[in-house]
């Protein structure tokens, strides 16, 4: 119970810090506090970047760690020799393709994150 309650803990941090600076960089966009279009703007672009966040989220919480505890329990079959090397090969390749997916992901935010203050705006 305790590891649980500490990871909810740095969850709970993670998302803390993440909103204030999420909010601290809305509010670099030109006329984020004065210009109803920018302030607009501002808040579309949060919600894309917090969509895309929790997408990353799902992902990892409902593909990424079952399967590597499948892959965990599998390997440990395959010792003893039981398991199957094949479908151990299959499961690599899904934990691949949706652990790509997931970096995909990462990389957009991050490229919305240093980007957005121009996206969809004219620099005056």
């Amino acid at each position: 119970m305790y590891k649980i309650a500490k990871a909810l803990h740095f969850l709970g941090l993670a998302m803390f810090l993440g909103s204030i600076l999420g909010h601290i960089c809305v509010g670099f966009v030109p006329g984020a506090k004065d210009r109803a279009e920018a302030m607009l703007f501002g808040r579309r672009w949060l919600t894309v970047h917090q969509t895309i966040g929790a997408l990353i989220l799902l992902n990892a919480a409902f593909v990424l760690v079952p399967v590597g505890s499948d892959l965990r329990h599998l390997a440990s079959e395959i010792v003893q020799g039981s398991g199957s090397i094949v479908a151990f090969a299959a499961l690599i390749g899904r934990e691949t393709m949706f652990g790509a997916a997931n970096l995909v992901l990462t990389l957009v935010t991050v490229f919305l994150a240093v980007l957005k203050p121009g996206l969809g705006q004219s620099r005056n």
